[in-house]
């Protein structure tokens, strides 16, 4: 009877030992809201990242379009349409980056 109260016992330590969470370099066990802390503070570092990039891809299209822009001001005989859609498109992409760095100090990220 008692062998068996002990393997019981025993599973469940080792159940236990499975689903804890141990903070290494602390030395020690992490509470559910450590670990709920810990998954909100990766969440938020990934959308600062993600919102990061995609700044910095759109600064590079806002120099990209301004380079595009000048090249068809030189050219002859001036393409009146594409340089209107290309202006057009540089204001977008302005717009866009002025959103987002909002955003960026909106969410403090």
């Amino acid at each position: 009877m008692n062998l068996i109260t002990l393997r019981q016992i025993n599973v469940k330590l080792i159940k236990t030992l499975k689903t804890m969470k141990i903070n290494y370099k602390n030395r020690e066990i992490l509470s559910e809201e450590n670990e709920e802390k810990n998954k909100v503070d990766y969440y938020v570092e990934s959308a600062s990242l993600e919102l990061q990039a995609a700044i910095l891809a759109t600064k590079k299209s806002v120099q990209d379009t301004k380079a595009k822009l000048e090249e068809l001001k030189s050219e002859y005989p001036l393409d009146i349409q594409k340089i209107v859609d290309t202006t057009d498109m540089l204001i977008q992409y302005e717009e866009g980056l002025k959103i987002a760095e909002n955003l960026k100090k909106e969410l403090g990220l």
